[in-house]
Protein backbone atom coordinates (compact mmCIF):
# COMPACT_ATOMS: atom_id res chain seq x y z
CA UNK A 1 0.00 0.00 0.00
CA UNK A 2 1.82 3.46 -1.06
CA UNK A 3 1.79 6.35 1.78
CA UNK A 4 -0.38 9.20 0.70
CA UNK A 5 2.45 12.50 1.00
CA UNK A 6 1.59 15.74 1.32
CA UNK A 7 2.66 18.81 -1.22
CA UNK A 8 5.07 20.03 1.00
CA UNK A 9 6.61 16.97 1.31
CA UNK A 10 6.96 16.48 -2.37
CA UNK A 11 8.04 20.21 -2.81
CA UNK A 12 11.29 18.75 -0.31
CA UNK A 13 11.48 15.64 -2.12
CA UNK A 14 12.03 17.74 -5.55
CA UNK A 15 15.12 19.88 -3.38
CA UNK A 16 16.26 16.20 -2.25
CA UNK A 17 15.96 15.35 -5.75
CA UNK A 18 18.23 18.38 -7.42
CA UNK A 19 20.91 17.87 -4.79
CA UNK A 20 21.55 14.51 -5.78
CA UNK A 21 21.65 14.91 -9.24
CA UNK A 22 24.39 17.91 -8.68
CA UNK A 23 26.24 15.56 -7.33
CA UNK A 24 25.94 13.00 -9.60
CA UNK A 25 26.39 15.19 -12.83
CA UNK A 26 28.62 18.13 -11.40
CA UNK A 27 30.67 16.31 -8.19
CA UNK A 28 29.59 18.91 -6.14
CA UNK A 29 27.65 18.95 -2.85
CA UNK A 30 25.61 21.97 -2.21
CA UNK A 31 24.55 22.72 1.09
CA UNK A 32 21.45 21.24 2.04
CA UNK A 33 18.92 21.86 5.34
CA UNK A 34 19.41 19.11 7.32
CA UNK A 35 15.81 18.86 8.85
CA UNK A 36 14.62 19.17 5.40
CA UNK A 37 16.98 16.45 4.50
CA UNK A 38 15.65 14.34 7.48
CA UNK A 39 11.78 15.05 6.91
CA UNK A 40 12.30 13.49 3.57
CA UNK A 41 14.61 10.37 4.69
CA UNK A 42 11.95 9.84 7.04
CA UNK A 43 8.72 10.00 4.60
CA UNK A 44 10.56 7.03 3.02
CA UNK A 45 11.02 5.16 6.24
CA UNK A 46 13.66 6.61 8.19
CA UNK A 47 13.25 6.14 11.76
CA UNK A 48 14.94 9.29 13.37
CA UNK A 49 13.90 8.45 16.85
CA UNK A 50 16.96 6.87 17.86
CA UNK A 51 19.01 6.61 21.13
CA UNK A 52 22.34 8.24 21.64
CA UNK A 53 23.99 4.95 20.94
CA UNK A 54 22.84 4.56 17.54
CA UNK A 55 23.75 8.83 16.70
CA UNK A 56 27.32 7.95 18.44
CA UNK A 57 27.58 5.03 15.82
CA UNK A 58 26.50 7.08 13.00
CA UNK A 59 28.54 9.69 13.93
CA UNK A 60 31.84 7.07 13.38
CA UNK A 61 33.75 6.91 10.12
CA UNK A 62 33.64 3.31 8.82
CA UNK A 63 30.74 0.95 7.47
CA UNK A 64 31.49 -1.62 10.40
CA UNK A 65 31.35 1.10 13.35
CA UNK A 66 28.01 2.64 11.31
CA UNK A 67 26.24 -0.33 10.99
CA UNK A 68 24.33 -0.75 14.79
CA UNK A 69 22.99 3.08 14.16
CA UNK A 70 21.88 2.45 10.54
CA UNK A 71 20.57 -0.63 11.31
CA UNK A 72 18.65 1.47 13.89
CA UNK A 73 17.61 4.15 11.68
CA UNK A 74 16.83 1.86 8.26
CA UNK A 75 15.76 -1.20 9.92
CA UNK A 76 15.59 -4.03 7.23
CA UNK A 77 15.64 -1.48 4.48
CA UNK A 78 19.53 -0.82 5.11
CA UNK A 79 19.59 -4.83 4.31
CA UNK A 80 17.98 -4.37 1.04
CA UNK A 81 20.23 -1.34 0.49
CA UNK A 82 23.26 -3.27 0.47
CA UNK A 83 21.97 -5.82 -1.79
CA UNK A 84 20.83 -3.33 -4.06
CA UNK A 85 24.80 -1.68 -4.20
CA UNK A 86 25.69 -5.54 -5.15
CA UNK A 87 23.16 -5.54 -8.32
CA UNK A 88 24.37 -2.08 -9.07
CA UNK A 89 28.19 -3.49 -9.16
CA UNK A 90 27.18 -6.19 -11.41
CA UNK A 91 25.04 -3.98 -13.86
CA UNK A 92 27.22 -0.98 -14.11
CA UNK A 93 30.38 -3.52 -14.93
CA UNK A 94 28.46 -5.57 -17.21
CA UNK A 95 27.17 -1.88 -19.05
CA UNK A 96 30.83 -0.12 -18.60
CA UNK A 97 33.37 -2.85 -19.44
CA UNK A 98 35.08 -2.25 -16.28
CA UNK A 99 35.57 -3.54 -12.97
CA UNK A 100 34.65 -1.03 -10.13
CA UNK A 101 37.96 -1.07 -7.74
CA UNK A 102 37.83 -2.78 -4.54
CA UNK A 103 39.57 -2.17 -0.90
CA UNK A 104 42.60 -4.00 -0.48
CA UNK A 105 42.38 -6.01 2.55
CA UNK A 106 38.67 -7.17 2.07
CA UNK A 107 38.01 -7.09 -2.39
CA UNK A 108 34.52 -5.19 -0.74
CA UNK A 109 33.75 -2.56 -4.02
CA UNK A 110 30.90 -1.16 -2.53
CA UNK A 111 32.26 0.66 0.60
CA UNK A 112 31.76 4.19 -1.05
CA UNK A 113 28.23 3.71 -1.58
CA UNK A 114 27.33 2.02 1.56
CA UNK A 115 29.11 4.65 3.13
CA UNK A 116 27.11 7.14 0.92
CA UNK A 117 23.97 6.42 2.46
CA UNK A 118 25.83 6.59 5.92
CA UNK A 119 26.92 9.99 5.95
CA UNK A 120 23.84 11.26 4.42
CA UNK A 121 21.74 9.59 7.18
CA UNK A 122 24.37 11.10 9.70
CA UNK A 123 24.25 14.44 8.37
CA UNK A 124 20.14 14.29 8.63
CA UNK A 125 21.00 13.02 12.28
CA UNK A 126 23.17 15.29 13.32
CA UNK A 127 26.13 13.26 13.51
CA UNK A 128 28.08 14.36 10.75
CA UNK A 129 28.97 18.24 9.58
CA UNK A 130 28.14 19.37 6.34
CA UNK A 131 32.10 20.44 5.76
CA UNK A 132 32.65 16.66 6.22
CA UNK A 133 29.63 15.19 3.88
CA UNK A 134 30.97 17.83 1.18
CA UNK A 135 34.52 16.42 1.63
CA UNK A 136 33.54 12.88 1.43
CA UNK A 137 31.39 12.76 -1.20
CA UNK A 138 32.78 15.00 -3.26
CA UNK A 139 35.65 13.02 -3.10
CA UNK A 140 34.08 9.32 -3.74
CA UNK A 141 32.41 10.68 -6.59
CA UNK A 142 35.29 12.37 -7.69
CA UNK A 143 37.56 9.42 -7.54
CA UNK A 144 35.16 7.05 -9.37
CA UNK A 145 34.96 9.36 -12.24
CA UNK A 146 39.16 9.32 -12.35
CA UNK A 147 38.31 5.82 -12.30
CA UNK A 148 35.99 5.61 -14.69
CA UNK A 149 37.78 7.73 -17.07
CA UNK A 150 41.26 5.54 -16.77
CA UNK A 151 42.86 8.52 -14.71
CA UNK A 152 43.37 7.05 -11.43
CA UNK A 153 46.75 8.44 -10.49
CA UNK A 154 43.77 11.67 -10.44
CA UNK A 155 42.45 9.98 -7.27
CA UNK A 156 42.09 12.52 -4.67
CA UNK A 157 43.17 11.73 -0.65
CA UNK A 158 41.39 13.00 2.19
CA UNK A 159 42.64 12.84 5.71
CA UNK A 160 40.02 10.15 7.56
CA UNK A 161 39.67 10.27 11.59
CA UNK A 162 40.64 6.66 11.48
CA UNK A 163 43.80 7.00 9.29
CA UNK A 164 47.40 9.14 10.50
CA UNK A 165 47.84 9.62 6.89
CA UNK A 166 44.97 11.01 4.08
CA UNK A 167 43.68 7.83 1.97
CA UNK A 168 42.13 7.02 -1.07
CA UNK A 169 38.38 7.37 -0.29
CA UNK A 170 35.96 4.01 -1.18
CA UNK A 171 34.95 5.36 -4.50
CA UNK A 172 31.60 5.88 -5.99
CA UNK A 173 30.60 5.74 -10.05
CA UNK A 174 29.36 9.56 -10.42
CA UNK A 175 25.71 7.98 -11.83
CA UNK A 176 25.63 6.22 -8.28
CA UNK A 177 24.04 8.92 -6.01
CA UNK A 178 21.15 8.96 -8.75
CA UNK A 179 20.44 5.11 -8.64
CA UNK A 180 21.24 5.23 -4.86
CA UNK A 181 18.35 7.87 -4.55
CA UNK A 182 16.09 5.93 -6.93
CA UNK A 183 16.32 2.79 -4.48
CA UNK A 184 15.33 5.32 -1.66
CA UNK A 185 12.27 6.55 -3.15
CA UNK A 186 10.91 3.20 -3.83
CA UNK A 187 10.57 2.73 0.14
CA UNK A 188 7.68 5.16 -0.06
Amino acid sequence: MEQKVDSSVEQKIGIVKEWISTLSEEGKLEQIDRMLLKDVLGAFGANFEVGEEAKVSLGKYTNKAKAFGMEQVWGLKYDEYIKFTAEFIRSYEASKGISLPALERSGVKNSGMIQFLGEVTAYAVESLDFEDLKLYLEARVSNGKAWEDGRREDRVRVKVPTAKEPILLSSIPPEFPKAAWEKIKSWK
